[in-house]
Order: structure tokens, then sequence, then C-alpha cells
């Protein structure tokens, strides 16, 4: 008898692939020619996840599903750690399992300008009375 292979099924051209980059990297049943690096299927680096999305480490190590990551050397100097980067498109997804909302998140990014505001403008006059 004959074993049939399982085939994936992309979610955009809805063809068969044994394989590829973004389903091995990342649980997304997306094919290789499908695979859209610049939109879609961008990375971004840890540090970005957790500055546009209000996102703590718990929320990308510890909350189930585990979010997944690739390993890169750090462009900036190679001596320094590896940078983890992760797919937009679920980093998006935990934002809103996490915030709810747009608009949650637009309000706490205001909240976080605020009070950013509020402390350096106590620091200032710290500095001038000191």
């Amino acid at each position: 008898p004959v074993i049939e292979p399982d085939y994936l099924v992309c979610d955009d051209c809805q063809k068969p692939f044994m394989d590829s980059y973004l389903s091995n990297s990342f649980d997304l049943c997306v094919c290789d020619k499908c695979r859209d690096n610049e939109e879609k299927h961008k990375l971004i680096s840890r540090t970005e996840a957790k500055q546009h999305y209000l996102l703590k480490d718990c929320d990308l190590d510890k909350r189930e599903p585990l979010l997944r990551f690739i390993l890169k050397k750090n462009p900036h100097n190679p001596r320094w750690g590896d940078m983890k980067l992760y797919l937009k498109l679920q980093v998006e997804k935990r934002c809103m399992e996490v915030w709810g909302s747009e608009e949650a998140l637009e309000e706490a990014r205001d909240t976080r300008e605020e009070n950013r505001e509020v402390q350096k403008q106590k620091r200032f006059n710290k500095k001038v009375k000191g």
C-alpha cells in the first residue's frame, strides 16, 4: 500500500504543499509562493512588539498558545545577543487578546505618553530646584 503524504493546504491560494518557511517557523499554513515578507507576513523584533503593541514579556513568553519566533544575529553588532523575530500577524492577534480592541490599545498608549510627560516635567522641576 502506498501511503499518501499529509499535505498542508495554503490559507491564501488553497493549493496543497509539503512544507514552507512559514509553516515550519510559525505554524502558519501559507506556501512559499504566497509568502509576503513586506506586508502580510512581515517579521518584527521583540522590542518593536513590546513598544508598538504594549505587550509585556509574559504576553510574548508565557501566555498560551506560545508565540513562535526565529533567532537572527543582531545586524547592529554581531557580539550582542540574537534578535527574536516574531510574525507581525501573530503579534497583532496577541495584542487584541491582551487589549481587547484598537481603542483600548490607543487609550493605553495615550495614558503612557501622558505619564511620560508628567515624569519628564517632575524631573525638570527637581533639577531646577536642586
